[in-house]
């Protein structure tokens, strides 16, 4: 193992999609230090350990961090055995190691079909001889354990992802465990060997069952080509007792603890949106305005925590965390649908977010509504105010996130709350962390105003600077990506 400069390594766009809280595995690095170094190839070309390079280089800042060189050339080949490399690397790695396999059999497959390189035995032509050759020699055996190990690593939670890498779940149950939600696959990890593997199996045959019964969604195109009784038909779907909220496991929107997307996708085309970029890799439909009917009835069967009556968090349910359900391609139906479920459900605290809040003045608003307009630059600001004059809730809001230039407000007496954050990286913007100084003006217009502020985890990056370093500039623009609006006309409504 060995040292190089940080900056000298070449992420791929396949590891460019491998996003994630990164701010507590940057606080266990600082504290703990980097236990395990990261994989590149031979041209420092990342393999493995993305989120371990991002947390040391964008939010740590390292100058050089630990690698390990993977020749996946002579793995191929089989220089180095299947029991070595099943020796001397986890299923995790061992994955990434697979798919960087895959990704040098394909390019040089197409090098092989110019005639500029040999014919090789390990090189196969189709997609599961591929499959099965990278399988094979990252020392997984066959095409099947592999294929679990990637769902794992795509699909679980971190606690699941750690057990099966030291050993303590096999790669078939914790692939099997992957189909429960988040916080079973957390509790069946700290279960017995013994009632782990019941559980797997059980969580297996949901899997199948799902199958049967894939998700009902309609998409924007497709709603604007049915006929209006079968558009009637849509909401008069049975309630289906297996929906329910999403659990948050992270600090992305701390300020509740639930999510609900009844209404997904989006056409704002912001650059650093995190529900594109998770849409776009696990929505069949991507990020196209769509419904999901069996989705409204959430608020039905899921009941209110017994910490909600200490914490209003666990009250809070983030309404269309992955899109602008007031946005104007939204049709009215949808909206009212949405909002006539979050008034049969008094218990809960529904919180809106638009682009839009013209168009959100426009409905009836529930008692248990806050209602808030995203406000991150300063064009937003005089539309934001206008429009919430008209907006009558209970809470008003606005996020600051990402802000990402100094803000002043005239009319902050007209919101509530204010929760203020940065930017996680996504893959058209880098991390971005403002300046302290334009929080703390944002801050202070608030308290004239009486205007409750919420400063999110995301938005300073840690400061642990030494007597003996150079001092570190802080950055008064955000980068250029950031900037979009003008791009396109409408953007501001």
């Amino acid at each position: 193992m060995k040292s190089i400069p940080i900056h000298a390594i070449k992420v791929g766009e396949r590891h460019r999609k491998q996003m994630g809280d990164l701010r507590g595995l940057a606080d266990s690095i600082y504290e703990h230090g980097l236990l395990q170094p990261i994989g590149i190839t031979k041209d420092r070309t990342l393999v493995f350990g993305e989120r371990r390079l991002r947390a040391c280089r964008d939010i740590l800042h390292w100058e050089e961090i630990p690698v390990r060189v993977v020749d996946v050339a002579s793995i191929i080949e089989g220089e180095f055995t299947e029991n070595q490399v099943r020796k001397d690397f986890t299923p995790s790695e061992r994955v990434a190691i697979g798919k960087a396999i895959e990704e040098l059999i394909g390019s040089r497959q197409g090098q092989r079909e110019g005639d500029q390189l040999p014919p090789n035995s390990a090189e196969v032509k189709t997609g599961y001889e591929t499959r099965d050759t990278a399988a094979k020699a990252a020392g997984f055996g066959g095409h099947t354990t592999y294929r679990d190990a990637k769902k794992v690593v795509e699909e679980a939670v971190p606690e699941l992802l750690a057990a099966m890498d030291a050993g303590e779940v096999s790669i078939s149950a914790a692939a099997k465990l992957t189909n429960l939600p988040a916080a079973e696959q957390v509790e069946a990890v700290n279960q017995p060997k013994e009632q782990l593997t019941l559980i797997a199996k059980e969580a297996g045959k949901q899997k199948g069952q799902r199958e049967k019964e894939k998700p009902y969604y309609l998409t924007l195109t497709q709603w604007n080509t049915m006929h209006e009784t079968l558009r009637a038909q849509v909401f008069q779907r049975p309630a289906k007792a297996d929906a329910g909220f999403n659990k948050q496991d992270g600090d992305l929107i701390d300020w509740a603890q639930w999510s609900w997307n009844p209404i997904t996708g989006c056409l704002h085309d912001c650059p650093y949106c995190y529900a594109r970029d998770i849409a776009n890799r696990f929505y069949e439909h991507k990020f196209e305005p769509t419904l999901h009917p069996d989705r409204l009835f959430a608020p039905r069967f899921t009941r209110v925590p017994a910490k909600a009556a200490d914490d209003v968090r666990y009250k809070n349910v983030f309404t269309g965390s992955m899109a602008d359900i007031f946005g104007r391609w939204t049709p009215v139906e949808w909206v009212e649908a949405v909002l006539r479920e979050a008034r049969e459900a008094p218990q809960w605290n529904f919180l809106f977010l638009t682009k839009f809040p013209k168009r959100m003045s426009e409905f009836k608003i529930p008692k248990n509504a806050w209602m808030g307009t995203t406000v991150d630059c300063q064009a937003r600001v005089a539309n934001a105010e206008r429009a919430f004059e008209k907006v009558d809730c209970s809470v008003r809001w606005l996020s600051v996130e990402p802000l990402i230039e100094p803000l002043k407000f005239t009319r902050l007496d007209l919101f509530d709350w204010i929760v203020i954050g940065g930017a996680s990286a996504s893959s058209q913007t880098p991390a971005w962390y403002p300046p302290l100084s334009w929080v703390e003006d944002l801050e202070a217009q608030a308290a004239t105003d009486g205007c409750r502020v919420y400063r999110k985890p995301n938005l300073f990056a840690p400061r642990r600077e030494m007597p003996w370093d150079s001092p570190r500039a802080q950055r008064e623009r955000a980068p250029d990506s950031f900037h979009y609006l003008g791009r396109k006309a409408g953007e501001v409504a």
